[in-house]
């Protein structure tokens, strides 16, 4: 038996599981980043509601026809509903 075959079968289970952690670190930042969307698309949801009444269903349809009026992603419309928000509070606060 020649050396490199006694390294092979060692070096291909070494690959398959750089391979496999690799795809589990793509997947772990890809839930974290949802997470974060989601979080920041319940909390719009929950403006848009405030300030107009509206039910969860009707915020989600604002929400929607602003991302797709703006041609941007929901989570991206969504994040700028909340900086707007934060914004707005904060100047409320401020001594005038």
């Amino acid at each position: 038996m020649e050396l490199g075959e006694l390294f092979a079968v060692p070096a291909a289970i070494s690959v398959q599981n750089a391979q496999a952690l690799a795809r589990t670190t793509r997947l772990a930042a890809q839930l974290q980043s949802a997470l974060t969307h989601r979080s920041a698309i319940d909390q719009a949801l929950g403006v848009l509601m405030s300030r107009s009444g509206c039910t969860p269903a009707e915020a989600f349809d604002k929400l929607r026809a602003m991302s797709q009026a703006q041609n941007r992603k929901a989570s991206a419309v969504a994040q700028q509903l909340l900086d707007e928000a934060v914004a707005r509070a904060r100047a409320r606060r401020s001594p005038g």
